[in-house]
């Protein structure tokens, strides 16, 4: 008979990038992490995985040393616009916001749209089709460098509103339905 020992795990990734400041060093990244890691541990122990994906994300978001939530680094009109995804393998369930500004935990966002489907978190752009066209239009003319060109905003992906996705897009030039190969 053969005994397959089950060992829980938590793994964190930082990430890649750091802050240019002197004063972040890798001892507090590692303290953070730790932290976290333990944190996340004890949820793992009794939650499960789904809820330490979630929760463990959000810890991470409401460190200021992180380039995620709080942390988040701004751009340069000063404003932080964050992305984030939320897949649950063992449903196939996948939610993502793309450039959502002023929330704490964009991944919170990312898990109700994975559970709620996206339909409830549509934003209606406030530039009408009818300004949508005419500046699409204008694209294509001489005076394209002339035109700016319209604000991103939200895009939203759910797995549940149309298999294998259904991308809502609330502004031009929005996410696309990615192709299956």
């Amino acid at each position: 008979m053969n005994t397959i020992l089950s060992t829980l795990t938590v793994i964190i990734r930082r990430g890649s990038g750091r802050y240019e400041s002197a004063s972040i060093t890798d001892e507090a990244y590692d303290v953070a992490l730790r932290k976290i890691a333990e944190q996340a541990f004890a949820i793992l122990s009794e939650r499960g995985a789904r809820e330490t994906a979630l929760r463990g994300l959000m810890m991470l978001e409401d460190e200021e040393i992180f380039n995620a939530g709080t942390g988040s680094k701004l751009q340069q009109d000063g404003k932080a616009r964050m992305s984030e995804a939320f897949m649950d393998g063992s449903t196939g369930r996948l939610g993502a916001v793309i450039n959502v500004e002023n929330i704490p935990h964009p991944v919170e966002l990312a898990y109700q749209i994975s559970q709620l489907g996206a339909s409830p978190f549509q934003e209606v752009s406030p530039e009408s089709s009818k300004e949508e066209d005419l500046w699409q239009r204008s694209s294509r003319s001489e005076d394209r460098e002339s035109s700016p060109a319209p604000s991103p905003r939200l895009v939203v992906l759910s797995s549940l509103d149309q298999p294998p996705f259904s991308p809502i897009r609330s502004g031009p030039k929005a996410a696309s339905k990615p192709s299956r190969q």
